[in-house]
């Protein structure tokens, strides 16, 4: 399997897991509701939220994925090291943009917009104690 390829379902799984997460998060909040319906909102607001917080976890995802995929074939690696940075740094500011847009804006509900952040972690997490997931070492070995 060609490396594009690898980088691609990786991606898909990461996207699905996240996905998967989200509407976990919207039965969290529907439940919450139901019980303490004074405490926990459940509304187009939550799942707005929900929603474009995923778009950016994915996004977020997907920066990193291509950025990985790119560097790999520099040969120079100070260069590959300085478009890394610069990637983190976009990617990590768009996160901040995004968590701040939550926070400020009121169609927006702030927590379930700041959760589906973490789920790409949290599905990969999941992958690696599953054993359905093996990051390289080192050498390209497995």
């Amino acid at each position: 399997m060609q490396m594009e390829e690898t980088v691609k379902l990786e991606v898909v799984r990461i996207a699905k897991g996240t996905i998967l997460g989200t509407i976990l998060l919207y039965l969290a909040f529907a439940l919450g509701h139901l019980a303490f319906p004074a405490m926990v909102p459940f509304g187009y607001q939550v799942v707005l939220a929900g929603a474009a917080g995923a778009a950016v976890a994915i996004g977020n995802f997907l920066g990193l994925a291509v950025t990985v995929q790119k560097i790999a074939d520099d040969p120079d690696p100070a260069q590959a090291k300085q478009r890394m940075k610069v990637s983190y740094s976009r990617r990590m500011l768009l996160q901040a943009a995004w968590v701040a847009a939550a926070a400020l804006l009121p169609c927006f509900d702030l927590i379930a917009g700041i959760v589906p952040l973490l789920f790409p972690r949290v599905t990969i997490f999941f992958l690696q104690v599953t054993g359905r997931y093996h990051p390289k070492q080192k050498g390209g070995e497995v």
